[in-house]
């Protein structure tokens, strides 16, 4: 079995420009006040398993019910991605890291990037865009805000300029045919843009080549009402 290491607890808050995001700062007394609810760590905190090094966001919410079960879901994702490295005796590197794309009184937007290195000339990146309701603790599924209605018509957007394409780094993006792995199902990884729009994301390869990373699909809030209008 694998020894994890916890490396080390960062104590401070997250901050983006000038503005802390609450639902990410740590607290002077104990996260969690209310009984028979496991304690959470001070946010974030570093593992590093042999040379993947793991840095997990821990989420602070009034709710203490609520908090305990985002912060659950996040770790059940680092648990998993952590396996799928170690079951893998060809990866050399790799490390979990994530981003906040938005944060308001309701909801919380994040996006984990998982990356592994294997050898050969570049690693494997893989994104899951999660948005929370921070009075439940639910995961909201990507139709909570936009009905899709089928692949389709997302390709059909894509394709006509509406939906913007987006490299993993937020370079804007040229439609190129030959990189339509659109699929048939419909996806579920996406975060908030924070104007209104989402940003649906797609795997490497999926509407680009590897250089552009995981390919994110934005939807203005526009283009939103007009599939919502369209499948009600």
């Amino acid at each position: 079995m694998k020894r994890i290491k916890l490396s080390r607890l960062l104590t401070s808050c997250l901050i983006i420009g000038s503005c802390a995001l609450p639902s990410l700062c740590s607290a002077a007394e104990p996260a969690n006040t209310a009984q028979n609810l496991p304690p959470i760590p001070p946010n974030p905190y570093i593992l590093t398993v042999h040379s993947y090094d793991m840095k997990v966001p821990v989420v602070r919410l009034k709710n203490p019910h609520a908090m305990t079960k985002v912060n659950r879901t996040l770790q059940a994702i680092a648990a998993e991605d952590m396996k799928q490295f170690s079951f893998q005796p060809l990866n050399i590197e790799g490390n979990f890291s994530y981003e906040v794309k938005y944060d308001d009184d309701k909801l919380l937007s994040i996006i984990i990037t998982d990356y592994h290195f294997n050898g050969g000339a570049h690693g494997s990146y893989t994104q899951t865009g999660i948005v929370f309701d921070k009075n439940t603790g639910d995961r909201l599924p990507l139709d909570y805000f936009v009905h899709l209605g089928n692949t389709k018509q997302l390709k059909d957007a894509i394709a006509q300029g509406k939906a913007k394409l987006f490299t993993q780094d937020m370079q804007p993006l040229t439609y190129r045919p030959e990189f339509s792995a659109v699929g048939d199902t419909l996806p579920t990884s996406y975060a908030l843009a924070g104007d209104g729009g989402i940003y649906i994301i797609y795997p490497p390869y999926a509407l680009g080549p590897a250089s552009d990373g995981a390919v994110r699909v934005y939807l203005s809030e526009q283009v939103i009402n007009e599939f919502n209008h369209r499948n009600p």
